[in-house]
């Protein structure tokens, strides 16, 4: 590993637990179907910081999974928040 690789693979353990830690935390102050959602806000996440960082550009097959977790997940959320209406 390179001096460069070894720090991208560092930071991203370092990021990864304070973003765990930060979900947790929220789980105490939420319900989790509100807090849910936010969870799959990774994908895109990881998409921008490879685009960022790596200079890699998704494919077609990378827009339609995103389309399909975006869309599976904001469904979910109105359907929880319907449920907790009623």
């Amino acid at each position: 590993m390179t001096t460069t690789q070894l720090i991208y693979l560092l930071l991203s353990g370092v990021f990864a637990t304070v973003g765990q830690f930060g979900i947790t935390i929220a789980y105490q102050f939420a319900p989790a179907k509100d807090i849910s959602i936010f969870f799959y806000a990774t994908v895109l996440f990881s998409a921008i910081i490879s685009l960022i960082i790596f200079q890699e550009y998704p494919d077609i097959f990378s827009y339609i999974g995103y389309i399909v977790i975006f869309s599976a997940s904001y469904y979910m959320f109105q359907k929880a928040k319907t449920k907790g209406e009623s």
